[in-house]
């Protein structure tokens, strides 16, 4: 009896640890139905950004990958408005994007897609919102700057199947850029090797970006700015 107890012991300790493991939390994320608007995180956000009246020359949209970093400060520049929110889909991008036209930037760099891939948004709805987006702020005079959708390491996508999406949908990031004429950054040929996000430029959990990524990250931005 006590051997039953143990086994069932370890066997509930290892569910809860594959739980919380973030190759498991990746494989949860494919199956559920995602709105924007269920996400706690862009409720908050979008409710503080009237109280933000400055005019700056910079904005950042995003997602986690922007909203994790003090941009103004990474910068060394006062005119840098963040608008990333963690858990963001271009959908949501989208829904706020006066939240950038009432900054009255004069460029606004786009970092975006790897939460639409996770929850199975369609690529061709995807490419919709960003073209939707690009078109928005070129007509209010704002400079689009894209960027590739970045790589994740074998942590998180253990069987290379998300990656592979990450490229479909660049190819095609890359053609509406052509298309409309704006600059596209892509650091996944600094970043990623088989089409792996290397380690050393990943948080543990194989998704989100260690401190040498945002270095990288930096000069490829100052590098547009004046």
């Amino acid at each position: 009896m006590k051997r039953v107890f143990v086994i069932l012991a370890i066997s509930g300790i290892c569910f809860y640890l594959g739980r919380n493991s973030a190759v498991y939390k990746h494989t949860l994320l494919k199956t559920e139905i995602h709105n924007y608007k269920s996400n706690v995180r862009y409720q908050y956000a979008v409710t503080y950004y009237p109280l933000y009246n400055k005019q700056n020359n910079i904005v950042m949209l995003g997602n986690s990958l922007v909203d994790y970093v003090e941009w103004g400060e990474l910068l060394d520049r006062c005119d840098v408005a963040n608008r990333g929110i963690g858990g963001d889909v271009t959908e949501g991008y989208l829904n706020r994007i006066q939240t950038v036209i009432n900054c009255k930037p004069k460029v606004c760099f786009i970092e975006g897609g790897i939460n639409d891939l996770q929850f199975h948004v369609p690529i061709s709805s995807t490419i919709k919102n960003l073209t939707q987006i690009i078109d928005t702020l070129i007509k209010n005079r704002i400079r689009p700057i894209m960027f590739s959708v970045l790589h994740t390491t074998k942590v998180f996508d253990i069987d290379g199947s998300l990656n592979k999406s990450v490229t479909m949908l660049n190819k095609q990031i890359k053609s509406i850029c052509l298309l409309k004429g704006i600059e596209i950054i892509d650091m996944n040929p600094y970043l990623s090797e088989n089409n792996f996000l290397l380690p050393q430029y990943a948080q543990e959990d194989g998704l989100h970006l260690s401190p040498e990524t945002y270095k990288i990250w930096k000069k490829e931005v100052l590098k547009r700015l004046d």
